[in-house]
């Protein structure tokens, strides 16, 4: 029974994470596009005084990225978690029938 309910939060946990993780390599791929941008345009960006606007908005991306990680990486966490718990409720449950 206990297993039973694992095995369905661990499916409802598992069906986020393609979404959460397609939302972390789309914010990683934003942060990458924003610094190719700025470097091609370096001497611009240097010339025009815009270094530190480059620079916050460089990090700004960093910082939706790393939001998007953790939303990402807590839906593992508890995806592992789960695992873990219907391994050792397996485990104790064969122990059991076998003595």
């Amino acid at each position: 029974m206990s297993t039973t309910v694992c095995g369905v939060a661990a499916a409802k946990v598992g069906k986020n994470i393609p979404t959460r993780q397609g939302q972390w390599m789309k914010s990683i791929q934003k942060r990458v596009s924003i610094t190719a941008d700025i470097l091609s345009q370096i001497k611009a960006v240097r010339v025009s005084g815009m270094q530190v606007a480059a620079d916050q908005n460089v990090l700004d991306a960093r910082d939706r990225e790393i939001e998007q990680q953790k939303s990402f990486r807590k839906l593992q966490v508890c995806n592992i978690v789960i695992g873990r718990l219907i391994s050792s409720l397996f485990l104790r449950l064969s122990g059991t029938m076998q003595a």
